[in-house]
């Protein structure tokens, strides 16, 4: 299972350009480019678990259906109200990771064993590093997409065309900042240095410590900073359960 999240969460974000994402609504291409390039990535994983070409065009053909109507759903939903963005985001992975397990209860007849691969590195399971692997991802850009999504429905801001080039750059600075920060946290986390993430977030309060006389920007900074700590907080959470 570790697997095949890594999968999805490659194909899904990190293999889906902002070009896709912009134009897949619009231009049928770029939709079907998105399910190709998801579909083959998960089924080469499928592949490297069960080692079964046969199998593997099946699961090809069944991925890129149902990923197609979800995302063909979803477009549709998005295209008519951004009032509920961000909870149409979480039901649209819901729907995806669904479709996978349902596919690997199939394959083993159950959900009881589905840590197939029993591989160590250096006397560390492979599971445990694809399951790190993918909380540091998700800490990534998923979490940046979900977090700018929360800021425009609870201020509701609209992005607008034309901006300053400063703003730009500032945008983008902001969202590394939350991405350093919650792959920070995480590591810390994992390590169980939960004292030091106090640090963390008091470095970040004292680079923007001016900024803060502003009630509005201090607003949206806690309101940020919170949700980018819960996010990874979440991830750490997840792994402790797990391991």
């Amino acid at each position: 299972m570790e697997l095949i999240l890594l999968g999805h969460i490659i194909g899904d974000f990190y293999l889906q350009t902002d070009e896709i994402v912009s134009k897949k609504g619009n231009v049928i291409k770029y939709m079907l480019l998105h399910c190709a390039i998801y579909s083959l990535i998960i089924s080469v994983c499928f592949n490297f678990i069960y080692n079964n070409s046969g199998q593997t065009i099946h699961i090809f053909g069944i991925i890129f259906i149902t990923h197609l109507v979800v995302d063909a759903v979803k477009q549709k939903i998005s295209e008519k109200t951004k009032k509920y963005e961000s909870m149409v985001f979480l039901i649209d992975q819901i729907l995806h990771l669904l479709v996978l397990i349902i596919i690997l209860f199939y394959i083993n007849g159950s959900l009881k064993n589905l840590n197939i691969i029993n591989e160590t590195i250096c006397g560390v399971s492979l599971n445990k590093i694809i399951v790190v692997i993918c909380m540091m991802l998700i800490c990534a850009k998923p979490s940046a997409i979900f977090i700018t999504m929360i800021f425009k429905k609870i201020s509701k801001f609209k992005e607008i065309p034309e901006k300053s080039k400063s703003e730009k750059e500032e945008a983008k600075i902001g969202r590394w900042i939350g991405i350093l920060e919650r792959e920070i946290i995480l590591i810390l986390g994992l390590m169980g240095q939960y004292g030091a993430i106090g640090f963390v977030l008091t470095a970040k309060s004292l680079a923007r410590f001016n900024q803060l006389n502003d009630q509005s920007f201090a607003e949206k900074y806690l309101v940020g900073t919170l949700l980018s700590s819960f996010l990874a907080i979440v991830c750490i959470a997840i792994y402790s359960v797990l391991y």
